[in-house]
This record gives C-alpha cells, sequence and structure tokens, in this order.
C-alpha cells in the first residue's frame, strides 16, 4: 500500500499525473464495436462513388504519405481532445498507458472495415483489379472510416 502512494505521489508531484480509478473507463471489447460501427456508418457513402476511385488512382506517394499521416493525427486528435479531457475528471488524471491501445484499435479497425467494405461490394477484385490503386483506395477510405470510429469510440 505504502508502494502505491509513493508512485501517485512522484507522479502527481513530477509528472502531474494520478494513476485511474477502476470505474469502467477502460477500453474495453464495446469500444471496439463502436468503433466498427462508426467506421461502416461513416465510410459507406464514400466507398460507393466512382469518383473516389478514379481520386484514389491519380494520388502520389507523397499525397498518399499526408493521407496516412492525417490519418493518425485526426485519430490522436480526436480521442485525446475530444475523449480524454472528459475522462480527466473522471480518472483523475491523464492515463498515457490506454491511448496506444485505443489508437492501434482505432486503426486496425479503419483499415480493416475499408478494406472489407471495398471488397464485399466488389470494387476490390472486381471493378479495381490493379494492387497498388486497390492500396490507394483503402488508405483514403480509411481517413474517413477513422474519422466515424473515433467519433463512435468517445460517444458513451
Amino acid at each position: 500500500m505504502q508502494l502505491k502512494k509513493l508512485v501517485q505521489k512522484f507522479l502527481r508531484n513530477r509528472l502531474g499525473l494520478t494513476l485511474p480509478k477502476k470505474n469502467g473507463s477502460r477500453f474495453q471489447t464495446k469500444d471496439v464495436a463502436q468503433q466498427i460501427i462508426g467506421a461502416i456508418l461513416f465510410a459507406s457513402p464514400f466507398i460507393i462513388t466512382q469518383e473516389l476511385w478514379e481520386l484514389a488512382f491519380s494520388l502520389n506517394l507523397t499525397r498518399i504519405i499526408i493521407l496516412l499521416t492525417s490519418t493518425v493525427i485526426n485519430s490522436i486528435l480526436i480521442v485525446y481532445f475530444a475523449e480524454y479531457q472528459k475522462l480527466k475528471k473522471e480518472i483523475e488524471g491523464f492515463d498515457l498507458l490506454r491511448v496506444p491501445i485505443r489508437l492501434i484499435s482505432l486503426l486496425v479497425v479503419s483499415y480493416t472495415v475499408s478494406t472489407t467494405l471495398l471488397w464485399t461490394i466488389g470494387v476490390i477484385g472486381i471493378k479495381i483489379v490493379n494492387p497498388i490503386w486497390s492500396i490507394k483506395l483503402v488508405i483514403l477510405t480509411s481517413f474517413f472510416a477513422s474519422i466515424g470510429a473515433a467519433t463512435a469510440d468517445i460517444i458513451k
């Protein structure tokens, strides 16, 4: 018990952090389910438009890297500044250990949902058989899916 108090004191005094309470605010499977639903709802309208397919085809490497970076940055911003600012009061501090799991899950869900939806409706594999074009399309649609997944995840 003394060790826990020492750790809490160090975190509070040196880093401005406190250990979280166990109040159900941890990342759970229901959060993944929310991410999946949000990614599907937000990405679905985008994946069925031929204009988006053609836009993906014309993207160069620089724009692809910018899209990948934007997807990660937007996910971080939504999770940090919407979710964790709200949770700060509930967990009495900023829990840095939970963020990577939530972000990794969010990105995996976004790319998996995009790929699955594009393949299921026949865009990848039937309409688009070029693997590079398919990857570009997945990256482009995942940008939108990640916004939907992150938004759905922060709604409790």
